[in-house]
């Protein structure tokens, strides 16, 4: 094997230990979650939501005071969601909330752009963005990406993020729902330029 071989090689073991390692860190993470979950629920299959507060503070190793609590709240609006729960109904299925865990720390590294978003384009002050509010704050962030092609936020693309993100239906979205809006407007771009239905940066030209 030539020098060029042994180090694509050598690079492909590296690779593959990392992932390795990942794996494992990913299911001690898991297993972790889920014994503390044990502890705290009443039978093994529901989490009441005001305990919430204790699971991520144990699951986190912080002070449950120094929890966030829009990350507080977008834990239980999503394992809501997606457990189904209707209005009145406080525990939250194992499977949903273990799987909405994650999400308090998408939020926590997304916390610097949403308090950006809410301070330029939350207009009223009223700690919502509301759909045109929303529309300008994404249009906005849009511009900074570097894509390949200029997609723009449409009165279609509202509509899916706030019936998919707007976990209390009201219309606006706080700012742990935030979060979602970011990620479901990025895969509604990504399918605009899939499908041609972009236009070109300003700065490109067809000949």
């Amino acid at each position: 094997m030539g020098g060029a071989g042994a180090a694509a090689s050598a690079a492909r073991r590296k690779d593959q230990r990392q992932r390795d390692a990942a794996r494992k860190r990913r299911k001690q993470r898991d297993q972790r979650a889920a014994r503390i979950f044990l502890k705290l629920s009443p039978d093994g299959k529901v989490l009441p939501e005001k305990v919430v507060g204790d699971f991520l503070s144990e699951f986190l190793i912080i002070l449950k005071d120094d929890l966030d609590t829009e990350g507080v709240r977008l834990v239980v609006g999503t394992a809501r969601k997606k457990s189904g729960a209707s209005d009145g109904v406080t525990d939250l299925s194992k499977d949903a909330f273990l799987g909405a865990v994650k999400k308090y720390g998408e939020y926590m590294k997304k916390s610097d752009e949403i308090n950006k978003m809410f301070n330029e384009f939350d207009m009223d002050k009223d700690g919502v963005l509301s759909r045109e509010e929303l529309q300008k704050a994404l249009n906005e962030q849009e511009r900074s990406h570097e894509r390949i092609m200029r997609v723009e936020v449409d009165e279609d693309d509202l509509d899916f993020i706030l019936e998919n993100c707007d976990l209390d239906g009201n219309g606006c979205l706080s700012r742990h729902e935030v979060l979602a809006a970011i990620g479901a407007w990025d895969e509604l771009a990504n399918v605009k330029i899939e499908t041609g239905r972009a236009k070109p940066p300003p700065c490109c030209f067809i000949l």
